[in-house]
């Protein structure tokens, strides 16, 4: 196997292993979603991570907040956003692991994704975050070897 098919079939179990975790968390994702759009429309050097869309950086999300993944990755696949480097993560649980600073590439994109995601929030307004959202709960381990 070269590197370039390794890195692409490693890529393809990320996707995979993100879809999964977001299942059940479609509410949490767009409010995420339009917190981290919220960010990188208002950076003055258009960047942002994740960490911007976290409302309190010492939250402890269940399951490594893995559900979260599915935000830049749809926004990367809408051509809205690019990596642009990587950084470290301000969040505690996070232990400084390295996270994508994440570059915008269409702002028109963004605010039209913006607003549907504003506008599926107010026709969802009773449903409440999934069961990760917010936890302040200490996360279990979870330890998932796939080959």
């Amino acid at each position: 196997m070269t590197p370039k098919e390794g890195r692409a079939k490693g890529e393809r179990r990320a996707e995979r292993g993100i879809q999964r975790a977001a299942l059940d968390h479609e509410t949490d994702i767009e409010r995420d979603t339009e917190k981290f759009l919220d960010a990188i429309l208002s950076s003055p050097d258009g960047l942002a991570t994740m960490d911007d869309a976290a409302d309190k950086l010492t939250v402890n999300y269940r399951a490594g907040g893995r559900w979260r993944a599915a935000v830049p990755m749809g926004l990367k696949r809408e051509a809205i956003i690019a990596a642009d480097s990587v950084g470290k993560s301000s969040r505690p649980a996070r232990h400084a692991g390295l996270q994508t600073v994440w570059r915008l590439t269409d702002r028109n994109a963004a605010e039209r994704r913006l607003a549907e995601t504003r506008e599926f929030l107010r026709s969802n307004p009773n449903r409440p975050p999934g069961n990760d959202a917010g936890s302040t709960e200490t996360a279990e381990p979870c330890i998932d070897f796939q080959i």
